[in-house]
């Protein structure tokens, strides 16, 4: 999740060094670049938790899809907050990151969170990460964790469509004001 943030900070959502592109363009050109970023952590942070500290787990192939799996979908929803909101957007992806740390049940356990956060837990995506994941290393469950996939893919491509709609929209109006007559 931080390193979607970071990414964004690397990455520049809005602009594009290709004039006249379409919203669309601008909208593949960042998601593959998202996508391709999320591949590259989830690799590299999955290989150090499982040959550099050791970790076992019942499913080394799972492990490194359900981390992609879950990179991706932090991404995505880190890009459309991001995308539309800017500034304001990453402010509000800290507070969910801080919401999803205190609630997901990976810090802490769920019956150790004040009652009224309770109710956040199955909305939040990192709640699903950290399920899928305690079946992935301890478990063994990969029934629940492939349901756990499913619904961060759900997750992915609801934020997905989100980042979408903004390009369309604005590909849109660039190109009305691009088409007005110019006056001298």
């Amino acid at each position: 999740f931080v390193g979607a943030l970071i990414s964004t900070l690397v990455i520049s959502l809005k602009g594009t060094t290709v004039p006249g592109a379409s919203g669309f363009s601008r909208f593949v050109s960042r998601s593959l670049s998202f996508a391709g970023m999320s591949l590259f952590q989830s690799v590299v942070a999955a290989a150090i938790i499982l040959y550099g500290l050791g970790l076992e787990v019942r499913s080394v192939p799972l492990f490194f899809l359900f981390s992609f799996i879950t990179s991706l979908t932090f991404m995505f929803i880190v890009q459309a907050f991001v995308t539309w909101l800017d500034m304001p957007g990453r402010f509000l992806i800290i507070i969910l990151l801080i919401l999803q740390l205190a609630t997901s049940a990976g810090t802490f356990p769920l019956e150790l969170i004040p009652d009224w956060l309770k109710p956040l837990n199955p909305w939040l995506p990192m709640s699903h990460s950290v399920l899928g994941y305690k079946a992935i290393i301890a478990s063994g469950d990969f029934d629940l964790v492939w349901k756990q996939a499913g619904i961060l893919g759900i997750d992915a491509v609801i934020f997905l469509a989100l980042t979408l709609v903004y390009f369309l929209i604005k590909g849109r109006k660039a190109k009305e004001v691009s088409a007005e007559p110019q006056t001298a």
